[in-house]
């Protein structure tokens, strides 16, 4: 995979897994942070998350709760985060805690 096709599955990810969430959240008054987490091998999608201030204040710390509670979760090694903002210091601390 070339480089620029990494990047229109990132960008396509981005427009049609998180933003229609995160549209929705901030129409119910939420912020504009979201993530995804891909799998590297064939960067399918494993879930997507926005931020939701009334659950947590993070979208990105939400993404890597939910892939923790998955039954059969893949290894941090074979994913890959996808974040719409450079994470704060707490989100950056649950991906780093998470792998």
């Amino acid at each position: 995979m070339t480089a620029a096709d990494l990047t229109r599955r990132l960008l396509d990810v981005i427009e049609h897994d998180i933003l229609p969430l995160t549209e929705m959240g901030v129409a119910a008054g939420n912020k504009v942070f979201g993530a995804a987490i891909l799998r590297k091998s064939d960067l399918s999608l494993v879930l997507a998350e926005t931020n939701n201030e009334l659950e947590n204040p993070s979208g990105t710390a939400k993404s890597t709760r939910w892939l923790h509670e998955l039954g059969e979760r893949p290894a941090a090694k074979d994913l890959i985060f996808l974040s719409t903002h450079e994470p704060c210091t707490m989100c950056m601390s649950a991906i780093t805690w998470a792998g």
